[in-house]
């Protein structure tokens, strides 16, 4: 039985099943939100900053740090692929599934245009099996507004949180979480955003804190979590099916995150992720590019952390999100193509494992 036929079996969904049905039904238009303390405008990422190769680690670094060339993942998934995967998988009735487009500048490294999203719905039995916690990412009504925001801290009997503009919310007005995201290729246009259509939802995005991407302050950055079991039993999504899924696809699913604190906030031991082979035709749907989170490494060790510029030749500069320095290889910078051995295409965040994850 072939990829699709796998899909449409198990997800029961409409052939023909279109893309522009699922931009015209299901897309989250981000903005940033106008709050107490506005943040200055970032800039759109460029092709030529993305292809540019750099003469050395300290030269790519310091380009990386420009917020022009520092986009999220892609991977080779078609935006259709992505969702009808993500629909598949999922509890309808606990989980919505959108497709993410706009101002996602305001959202990097962690979501990009045409990634799919998945929101967790809050209810009671949702929150008993996962409480609101530091590092979530949540949807909240304010003011006929629907605003993303990562809570920063949240005490377990708190009644009301703080935005980064210095807003008091109550929780009761959270609505739901971020579950899962899905990366797809990259789309035609990155300098410029398309302007909103009447049919896009607008989610207005709080900014995030100037603190949250400097490497190792703190040291420990929480992770989103959701309701989700990394058990085979779970219920609210058929780990069963994702796998064989991705498996048909060159991919599989690690639910095994070494504790390292290196790719925080984004990615921790509480974090599934799916991935892909760098195999031939993956590379040819979707080349590797900056922003990319990679494991790369030999057969005695391997790391998983994320490609910040381009090297001589067929080589990349690689460093976790929360590491000060860019990777090594007995004492060489550059990583060659051949020591990558696969790349990232979603992020499932699950249940707290450990205090402080």
């Amino acid at each position: 039985m072939s990829w699709w036929q796998t899909i449409w079996q198990h997800a029961q969904l409409p052939f023909p099943f279109r893309e522009t049905a699922v931009r015209s039904q299901r897309t989250l238009y981000f903005k940033v939100w106008p709050t107490a303390a506005p943040a200055p405008p970032r800039p759109r990422w460029s092709a030529e900053a993305l292809q540019q190769p750099h003469p050395t680690a300290s030269a790519a670094l310091q380009a990386y740090l420009n917020p022009a060339s520092q986009p999220p993942p892609r991977a080779s998934l078609t935006l259709l692929q992505a969702y009808i995967i993500a629909t598949s998988c999922f509890a309808n009735t606990g989980y919505d599934v959108y497709l993410a487009g706009g101002h996602t500048e305001w959202l990097k490294p962690l979501v990009s245009t045409d990634a799919v999203v998945v929101f967790e719905r809050l209810d009671a039995l949702t929150l008993i099996q996962q409480p609101l916690n530091a590092g979530d990412m949540v949807l909240f009504e304010w003011q006929g507004q629907t605003v993303l925001h990562r809570l920063a801290a949240l005490e377990p009997t708190a009644v009301e949180f703080t935005t980064t503009g210095g807003l008091t919310i109550p929780i009761r007005h959270i609505a739901s979480r971020l579950a899962a995201v899905f990366y797809t290729r990259t789309p035609a246009t990155l300098e410029h955003v398309p302007p909103a259509q009447g049919f896009e939802r607008p989610v207005w995005v709080d900014a995030w804190p100037p603190t949250l991407f400097e490497p190792l302050v703190p040291t420990n950055k929480p992770t989103p979590h959701s309701a989700i079991s990394m058990d085979n039993s779970e219920t609210r999504i058929n780990w069963l099916l994702l796998r064989r899924l991705l498996r048909d696809y060159n991919g599989d699913v690690w639910r095994t995150i070494a504790n390292t604190n290196s790719m925080e906030p984004f990615v921790d031991a509480n974090t599934a992720l799916l991935f892909e082979r760098v195999a031939q035709p993956n590379v040819i749907h979707q080349p590797l590019i900056v922003g990319d989170i990679v494991n790369w490494g030999t057969p005695q060790f391997g790391r998983l952390h994320r490609i910040i510029g381009r090297g001589p030749e067929t080589t990349f500069y690689i460093k976790g999100d929360n590491n000060p320095t860019v990777d090594q290889l007995l004492g060489r910078e550059p990583i060659h193509t051949a020591e990558i051995r696969h790349r990232v295409v979603g992020i499932i965040y699950t249940r707290q494992q450990a205090d402080g994850d």
